[in-house]
C-alpha cells in the first residue's frame, strides 16, 4: 500500500473510534437508567469479547497468508453481525441499537486494556524488583494497582448492564 492509502485508512479508523467512544457516553447513561439493554444476557457479552479481537485483527494488516487474513475477516464480519442482531432484538430500534453497539465494544475494549496494563505493571514490577530497582518496581505495581482497579470497576458496570430477559419498552 501506498503511504497516502495507509494515511487514509488510519484517520478513517481514528474517526470511527472518536465516533464509538461518543457513542458510547449515551449508552452508558441510557444503560444505567434502563433505557437501552446494552448486553442481552451473559451470551451477549461473551459474544462482544470475543468479536473484539477478531474485528480488530481484521482490520489491520498483519500480513497473514491470504487465507488466513480472509479466515479472520469473515469470522470478524459473522460474530458482528450476530452482536448487532442480538442488540437489535433487545433494543428494537435502529438508533438504539447503534449506540449499544458502540457502547458494549468500547465497554470491553476499556477492560481489557485496564486488564493489559494490570499485567503490564505487575510484570515490569517484579522485573524491576529483580534489579533491585525498588522505586521504578513500585511505580510499576502502583500502574498495575490502577488498571487492576479499573478492571474491577468496569465489570461491576457491566455487570450492572447485563439484562437476561429485557422487557421491550
Amino acid at each position: 500500500m501506498n503511504p497516502e492509502t495507509t494515511k487514509t485508512i488510519f484517520i478513517c479508523y481514528a474517526v470511527v473510534l472518536v465516533a464509538g467512544l461518543l457513542l458510547a457516553i449515551p449508552g452508558i447513561i441510557w444503560g444505567r437508567s434502563g433505557k437501552v439493554v446494552v448486553y442481552h444476557g451473559k451470551t451477549d457479552l461473551i459474544l462482544s469479547c470475543v468479536t473484539l479481537p477478531f474485528v480488530v485483527i481484521s482490520l489491520a494488516d498483519l500480513s497473514f497468508e491470504d487465507w488466513f487474513s480472509w479466515a479472520i475477516k469473515i469470522v470478524g464480519l459473522i460474530l458482528f453481525l450476530c452482536s448487532v442482531r442480538m442488540s437489535y432484538v433487545a433494543n428494537q430500534n435502529v438508533g438504539k441499537t447503534i449506540v449499544v453497539i458502540a457502547t458494549k465494544f468500547v465497554l470491553v475494549g476499556l477492560i481489557a486494556f485496564c486488564a493489559l496494563l494490570a499485567l503490564e505493571g505487575i510484570v515490569d514490577g517484579f522485573k524491576a524488583q529483580r534489579k533491585r530497582d525498588y522505586e521504578e518496581a513500585a511505580a510499576k505495581y502502583i500502574t498495575g494497582a490502577l488498571g487492576a482497579f479499573g478492571v474491577y470497576q468496569l465489570r461491576k458496570l457491566i455487570a450492572t448492564f447485563v439484562k437476561e430477559n429485557p422487557l421491550p419498552t
